[in-house]
């Protein structure tokens, strides 16, 4: 995500409205994953989650908890300089565990410099949605790649 968090969150917000099905357009690979899995279940979008992030968890360091709470902010992370601002409370729910664990798994990956909170406050003062910057993740994951590749 970039500079201005809550310029982003504006952006994915309007993009978010624009296309309620993540991550966006299906594009060429539609066709075929609609011939794999069906209609009815792609109609609700998919998430890319690249196999370099699948084939190197150990190399991460992380757990089944850590990389499925990844794979879930991928699923809010609709465009390159788009910002992932899920709530805990949703996030939670759907890995099934609570608030205080999926605090605890962002404080974690946050120490091992995969993921930057970034706290916001609404207009009034009250706390908003945290902004979730997978850059330094990302920064891993090229770098793992560069290593395969030599």
């Amino acid at each position: 995500p970039g500079d201005d968090a809550s310029s982003q969150v504006r952006k994915s917000a309007k993009s978010a409205k624009s296309n309620q099905k993540s991550p966006g357009a299906l594009g060429a690979s539609s066709s075929t994953l609609k011939k794999k899995f069906g209609e009815a279940i792609m109609g609700d979008g998919f998430t890319g989650i690249p196999n370099l992030f699948l084939k190197h968890l150990k190399d991460l360091n992380l757990s089944h908890l850590d990389s499925l709470l990844v794979i879930h902010l991928f699923s809010f992370w609709w465009g390159p300089a788009d910002a992932i601002w899920p709530s805990k409370a949703t996030l939670a729910a759907r890995l099934n565990a609570t608030e205080s664990t999926v605090r605890r798994r962002v404080v974690r990956m946050e120490d091992m410099g995969y993921i930057k909170r970034v706290f916001r406050k609404g207009k009034e003062g009250g706390n908003m949605t945290n902004v979730y910057d997978l850059s330094g993740l990302i920064a891993k994951l090229n770098e793992l790649a560069l290593k395969a590749a030599a």
